[in-house]
């Protein structure tokens, strides 16, 4: 299953494309819909979006100037469904309300989904939407929810959990082989140490400059540093001196891949703090109306 995550400060857009036909529309556009975090399913994008606006105005989230929200794809291969299956279109609303159940952490961020098949490819895909900001404490979402390799994780897990075999293509085929490989002839034990650890690092790191001291902390350090990436070596342990390069037991670490990672980890607390600040600030106008109330009594 290809996944695929991109922000969006436009959340009328966002919600009103996949639900809306396209000029000389052939296949139905919206072959099954599915939403969750408290939007009620009127069928009409407009009534959804006045939905996810009431939380934005609470939140003080402003149309093309914040993000908003976050668009999800999700697009299965024949291997995984077939499109000419009449139940795969039910199996793949399963699978898509189940990814955006995870991703809006069971529910506390609002989200839609729509099952197509009109591509090109005539694949059956899935367009998700999941509001940036949660309905419960109005917190926006943390970087698990909206980066490509954390959607692309949880995508797996559903797939396994409703019985089907993930299919990464041949690129991602080949990446799990060299990765289970070099378990087999290593041992396995302390790759997936060093994997948890750099990867715990890299989801607390918020500035580029302080990862390596994150990754201390972790009980990691860098022994070889080059342009594409570095080499991490276990510092305390069981495991201690045992060392690998990012890309010989997963490709998540690259220095590229680790940046995305980390400025979105820094997008996110900004965020967070701004919602955290606004809140503040209802609650001090809220209690002074309250107190100027008591007053006038």
């Amino acid at each position: 299953m290809y996944t695929g995550v991109k922000s969006s400060k436009n959340g009328y857009k966002s919600i009103q494309y996949p639900m809306t036909d396209k000029k000389e529309q052939v296949v139905e556009r919206v072959a099954a819909f599915g939403c969750g975090g408290g939007v009620l399913d009127t069928g009409d994008a407009a009534s959804i979006r006045k939905q996810f606006a009431r939380v934005w105005y609470r939140g003080n989230r402003a149309t093309n100037v914040d993000i908003q929200g976050y668009n999800y794809l999700l697009s299965f291969s024949k291997k995984e469904l077939d499109p000419d299956d009449p139940v795969s279109l039910y199996k793949a609303l399963d699978v898509a309300t189940s990814v955006m159940d995870k991703v809006s952490l069971g529910g506390d961020h609002q989200w839609i989904v729509v099952i197509q098949k009109d591509g090109r490819s005539g694949l059956l895909h899935a367009h998700g939407f999941m509001n940036s900001i949660s309905t419960k404490d109005l917190k926006a979402a943390r970087g698990s929810q909206n980066h490509y390799r954390a959607l692309e994780k949880i995508g797996d897990e559903v797939l396994r959990a409703h019985g089907i075999t993930p299919d990464h293509g041949a690129t991602h085929e080949k990446r799990d082989k060299k990765k289970a490989d070099l378990k087999k002839a290593l041992g396995s034990s302390w790759l997936e140490v060093l994997e948890e650890k750099v990867r715990a690092a890299v989801g607390e790191t918020v500035r580029k400059s302080d990862f390596k001291e994150v990754l201390k902390r972790h009980g990691v350090g860098v022994s070889r540093e080059t342009k594409a990436g570095w080499t991490f070596e276990l510092l305390d342990g069981e495991y201690r001196g045992k060392k690998a390069r990012y890309d010989r037991f997963t490709s998540d670490f690259s220095n590229k891949a680790v940046n995305e990672m980390i400025d979105q980890n820094y997008k996110q607390m900004m965020e967070t703090k701004a919602a955290a600040e606004q809140t503040k600030r209802e609650e001090i106008a809220w209690r002074a109306m309250q107190e100027e109330r008591r007053l006038r009594q």
